[in-house]
């Protein structure tokens, strides 16, 4: 459960050190910043609105006010701006120190967990599931949303697929070409699909298709790694709250544990570390929560939220939330928008 959200804005002199508090904390940072305490990590990456952090064991993300509460983000109440000002001197391979309490980013600033909420989303839901034609309608608007305001760069082009490609593997979009990533990932999209919804034991085709698609795309979380984490948190959540196409969950978290490490960023792999286990940022964890109880108006607006991540992660995470239902209830997407369509 979640704690009351704590509203402090303050900056206090501490000795030499500024002390920003943070907002929030995701519970698995919380769980690697105990494990390492009166340790040492290093800045491993910093940019506008995030500074990432490399604790040997995991990586966590001090984010921005705008940022979204995650399992990985200790939420900062300062703007782009502030952050930037406030960190002015910081620079990757910095020293962090972590405390009881608090970061110590150099020797200027630390960032006090005190008071933070501790992010740990509920997951199961607190309405019922909807019936299966109701959620391949709001499937179909998901799909709609990412096609007419996603950025298509990366695989949101595969939203145009039926996804159900057994009789179409020549690369088809209506209206023109796959761009290079979507081209390369659909093989192992179509391997993937097959091996986790299929009978039998086919862990090994899984772990084929998730070798070829890991790292796969542009980005700081390339294309078929964002695309990954929304099928398994999708499928994840459908599963524990139906108790039915518990293979598809199973079979992707097993096999993203299994290969996710070297093959992608440090990010990414700590994010689909994370999405095995059902843990996700708020929004997308909103999405999947809307397409299984609520109806089209609330799904539009929270897969326009998720389409705001980044510049092509919201598009392709889009994509994999549709694949995961997709996995779960079967069909292919043109199904799903003829449902729609029909008012079903």
């Amino acid at each position: 459960m979640m704690a009351t959200l704590t509203k402090t804005r303050t900056k206090e002199l501490v000795g030499p050190c500024v002390t920003i508090q943070a907002s929030s904390v995701g519970e698995p940072a919380l769980s690697l910043l105990q494990k390492c305490r009166g340790g040492f990590g290093r800045v491993q990456g910093m940019f506008g609105t995030t500074i990432n952090i490399d604790l040997g064991g995991g990586l966590i993300s001090l984010v921005t006010e705008m940022g979204e509460r995650g399992p990985l983000n200790v939420k900062l109440p300062l703007s782009a701006g502030e952050l930037q000002a406030s960190c002015r001197g910081l620079d990757v391979g910095d020293v962090v120190k972590v405390g009881r309490n608090a970061l110590e980013l150099g020797s200027q600033y630390q960032v006090s967990l005190r008071s933070a909420e501790v992010y740990s989303p509920e997951l199961g839901l607190q309405v019922p599931v909807i019936a299966t034609a109701d959620i391949r309608a709001n499937m179909a608007v998901v799909a709609r949303a990412g096609l007419l305001s996603g950025n298509l760069c990366g695989l949101g082009q595969l939203l145009c697929l039926p996804l159900d490609t057994t009789n179409r593997d020549d690369g088809w979009i209506p209206g023109g070409e796959l761009n290079i990533f979507a081209r390369a990932a659909l093989p192992a999209i179509v391997k993937l699909m097959s091996a986790i919804t299929e009978q039998g034991d086919e862990v090994k085709e899984v772990r084929e298709a998730l070798r070829l698609l890991i790292g796969l795309g542009p980005g700081l979380t390339p294309s078929a790694d964002d695309m990954l984490a929304g099928l398994a948190l999708f499928s994840g959540l459908y599963w524990i709250n139906t108790r039915k196409a518990e293979r598809p969950s199973r079979l992707i978290a097993k096999g993203i544990r299994a290969e996710v490490s070297g093959r992608t960023t440090r990010l990414s792999e700590e994010f689909l570390k994370q999405a095995a286990f059902v843990k996700g940022n708020e929004s997308v964890l909103g999405l999947c929560s809307a397409l299984l109880t609520k109806g089209t108006a609330t799904v539009e607006r929270e897969s326009k939220r998720v389409l705001g991540i980044g510049e092509t992660s919201g598009t392709d995470i889009v994509l994999g939330v549709i694949l995961g239902g997709l996995a779960c209830m079967g069909g292919s997407l043109r199904k799903a928008e003829g449902e729609a369509s029909m008012g079903r």
